[in-house]
């Protein structure tokens, strides 16, 4: 069941004095039940990276990128305890939606790369969601339970009002189309 995650946002939201294009946005994969060791979603700093630092004798440099902040599913609303991250989408606007596995799909505000927050969530109580992509202001959700899903997010970073996907009885369904390789086409 999806659930509103908060009413409002931070004022200043998407504010950061880091420059997008030095932003890494990764996973640290984990599948581990333990939540301290469970993989997480990551934000680096490429800052003093663009010339090769990173790969040159890092045991004599100590060259590593600075983690700007990490974001677990654990204790969030809408979560039932820990999974790992994979795969994640953007939206462009500083908006992600990653697959954490049974914990479903998290909705991030990244727009301030140093303050990762939940903003909407979409978890079926047989999650096992493993990719998100978004494409024509949907959601595809890849989940290895439940096939694909196609939800409607209108959440916004840093905006007053967010809201969450709808549930799976006012998802929009799409038929496999043949002259596509049986996929389901993207618009209706």
């Amino acid at each position: 069941a999806a659930r509103p995650v908060a009413a409002a946002a931070a004022p200043g939201r998407g504010s950061s004095s880091i420059a997008n294009e030095r932003v890494l946005y990764a996973t640290e994969e984990n599948l581990n039940s333990d939540c301290g060791k469970s993989g997480r979603f990551v934000t680096y700093d490429l800052q003093g990276t663009f010339d090769g630092e990173g790969f040159r004798d890092t045991a004599k440099t100590k060259h590593r990128m600075q983690v700007l902040d990490t974001w677990t599913p654990e204790k969030a609303e809408g979560a039932t305890g820990c999974a790992s991250a994979h795969y994640f989408a953007s939206r462009g606007d500083g908006l992600f939606a990653n697959a954490f596995y049974e914990q479903g799909v998290r909705f991030l505000d990244v727009s301030n790369p140093s303050d990762i927050r939940q903003v909407g969530w979409w978890r079926p109580d047989d999650a096992n969601t493993f990719a998100t992509y978004f494409r024509d202001g949907h959601v595809f959700v890849a989940d290895f339970t439940r096939g694909v899903e196609i939800l409607k997010f209108d959440g916004h970073p840093g905006k007053a009002k967010t809201r969450t996907a709808p549930s799976l009885d006012r998802a929009i369904t799409r038929r496999m189309d043949p002259s596509l390789g049986f996929l389901c086409p993207l618009k209706p």
